[in-house]
C-alpha cells in the first residue's frame, strides 16, 4: 500500500510540473484564454455533442478569442518597442535614493539635476548638474551611485 501512494504522489508531481510548463508556455505566448476555451469547447462536444448543430457558435467564439490572443500580441509589441524607444530619451524619474552625493564650490543646493537614460545601457541613469554628471545603475535595492564625472571649467579652456 506504501508503494501504491508513494507512485500516485510522484505521477501528481510530474502532472503538476508538466502543467506548470504548459500553463507557462501559454503564457509567454499570451494564449492562455484561447486554449483554455478550445479545450472547454473540446469538453462540451466530447461529452454532449454541443457544436453538431450549429458551428457558428463555436467559430464565433474562436474569432473572439483569436481577437484577444492579437490584442495581448500587440500591447506586449508596443510596450517593447515604447521601451526600448525611451532609451537615450530624457526622463524625470524619482531621485535616487542612498547615492552618495558630492557638493562642489560650483553647484548650489537648490539646484535639481535632470535625468538620464544612458542610451544602448538599460538600467544605467546619470544625473546631470550644472557642474558634473553623476551616473547610476539600478539594483535589487534601488539606485546604486557608480561615480561623478566633472564638466570642463569654461574659463580655463579660454
Amino acid at each position: 500500500m506504501r508503494i501504491v501512494r508513494t507512485a500516485l504522489r510522484s505521477a501528481a508531481h510530474l502532472l503538476a510540473f508538466c502543467l506548470k510548463i504548459v500553463y507557462n508556455i501559454l503564457k509567454l505566448l499570451k494564449v492562455r484564454l484561447l486554449a483554455l476555451y478550445l479545450a472547454a469547447c473540446g469538453f462540451l462536444q466530447l461529452c454532449f455533442r454541443a457544436f453538431d448543430g450549429g458551428k457558428v457558435y463555436f467559430f464565433l467564439g474562436l474569432c473572439f478569442f483569436v481577437g484577444l490572443s492579437l490584442f495581448g500580441w500587440l500591447r506586449d509589441l508596443r510596450e517593447r518597442r515604447r521601451r526600448s524607444g525611451a532609451a537615450g530619451k530624457k526622463t524625470e524619474p524619482s531621485e535616487p535614493k542612498g547615492a552618495a552625493r558630492e557638493k562642489t564650490q560650483n553647484s548650489t543646493p537648490d539646484e535639481l539635476p535632470r535625468y538620464y537614460e544612458a542610451e544602448g545601457h538599460p538600467g544605467y541613469l546619470f544625473a546631470e548638474y550644472g557642474d558634473r554628471y553623476e551616473l547610476f545603475v539600478r539594483s535589487e535595492s534601488g539606485w546604486r551611485y557608480l561615480r561623478t564625472d566633472y564638466k570642463q571649467d569654461q574659463r580655463s579652456r579660454k
